[in-house]
């Protein structure tokens, strides 16, 4: 008796019997069925449906891995851009506002005389907050007085500082030469304004308080996280000296030209 499914050909002239039969019996094809769903008869289908189903598993493993910290690549990279076209917008926030307190100061002919533009722009901050706003194309954007510690260093050393406010600093170098047997002194400087611009990255407030509660946990928690996170830049510009100033005036320092305007 032939096996299930199978079926044979009887040619009436004699010839040989063919036989043909399938791939696999009725038996493998129910149990297929059953397992898969589909009369997909191939040989060795349960084996593969198996090493199928593992594969899934083990993909979906690793999706879990690997999506996490790409989206968190991925944010953080859009929070530092942000955060460096923040600290670039203030920067030039900062130059701008320098420079037209530089050009303030001596503007007009009665300040270059007296010195009172000088004064003005160096002890006060001027109109540096509406310039800073203007500059930050709408951000919230302060102006407060610069440090002055990174332009005080020994590369100025030829050059002696003199204090004239929390916004500007004036610098003289002092030189002696001896003319015609007369010991002259020379007075040569500049006024330096500065301008700070800041901002508070509001952006990243969500960031600062979701870490928050972890670094109090820590006993050396970063300050950045315990405050709201701000970036600022500061910039400096040079003057002229005026005409008169106590500290950085032209004739003060240069008592030679003083005495002969004064014959």
């Amino acid at each position: 008796m032939d096996t299930p499914m199978s079926f044979s050909i009887r040619l009436l002239s004699g010839w040989p019997e063919p036989v043909v039969r399938p791939q696999a019996p009725v038996r493998s094809v129910l149990m297929a069925y059953v397992r898969t769903g589909a009369a997909d008869v191939s040989p060795g289908i349960g084996s593969r449906w198996k090493r199928s189903r593992r594969q899934r598993g083990q993909a979906l493993v690793e999706m879990g891995v690997v999506l996490p910290i790409g989206l968190l690549l991925l944010f953080a990279v859009g929070y530092i851009g942000r955060a460096l076209l923040e600290r670039q917008t203030m920067i030039s926030a900062a130059r701008y506002a320098a420079r037209e307190a530089a050009l303030a100061a001596t503007r007009s002919p009665v300040d270059k005389a007296t010195g009172a533009g000088v004064i003005r722009q160096a002890t006060g901050a001027g109109e540096r907050g509406r310039h800073v706003s203007a500059a930050a194309q709408g951000r919230n954007a302060e102006a407060a007085a610069p440090p002055w510690e990174p332009v005080t260093g020994a590369h100025l050393s030829q050059l002696k500082p003199r204090p004239m406010g929390a916004y500007g600093l004036g610098f003289v170098a002092d030189h002696s030469e001896n003319v015609e047997g007369t010991t002259m002194h020379f007075g040569l400087g500049f006024v330096l304004y500065g301008a700070r611009a800041k901002e508070r990255l509001t952006f990243l407030e969500p960031v600062r308080k979701a870490t928050a509660g972890a670094s109090r946990v820590n006993a050396n928690p970063a300050r950045g996280l315990q405050s709201p996170l701000e970036v600022g830049a500061s910039a400096y510009m040079p003057g002229e000296m005026p005409v008169h100033h106590p500290t950085v005036g032209i004739l003060e320092t240069n008592s030679w030209i003083k005495a002969i305007l004064e014959e």
